[in-house]
């Protein structure tokens, strides 16, 4: 029982809780915005699609930290080394799997652009004036 309670911690405190975090503050919060000035159709959206997207990016490390509890178990069962863990595990699931936590960032701007209109035109404006001051900059030279 002592590794059902570890592995319920593992799977709780890194998977599991950061799950519930979001999904309870992303109700709380469009529960706040509607009461304060009403919610849009835009808002709801993009509250939804982030996350999803944060929850679909734990699920990896999740799987992976269920099955290396599972694995250390079965090894310490059957007397092996930890150090042989390393040889059941690919390197390539874990870097997927930290990885996909990272890309949760990376997809949050275009969330945001493809979600929020004024996110949109904000990025469009920004990148216009970026332009015109490159080539105000290559003229000059």
């Amino acid at each position: 029982t002592s590794n059902l309670n570890t592995l319920f911690f593992i799977v709780s405190f890194f998977t599991l809780l950061p799950m519930l975090v979001i999904v309870v503050t992303t109700i709380w919060l469009m529960v706040y915005v509607q009461k304060v000035r009403g919610l849009s159709k835009e808002s709801v959206v993009t509250l939804i699609v982030i996350s999803l997207v944060f929850i679909v990016s734990f699920i990896p490390i999740g799987g992976m930290l269920i099955v290396a509890e599972i694995v250390w178990s079965v090894m310490r069962w059957m007397e092996k080394r930890e150090d042989d863990l390393y040889n059941l595990f690919s390197a390539v699931y874990m870097d997927f799997a930290f990885s996909v936590q990272y890309l949760n960032c990376m997809a949050n701007p275009f969330i945001y652009i493809f979600t929020v209109n004024s996110f949109k035109t904000f990025v469009v404006e920004m990148f216009r004036g970026w332009r015109n001051s490159v080539r105000t900059a290559l003229h000059q030279n």
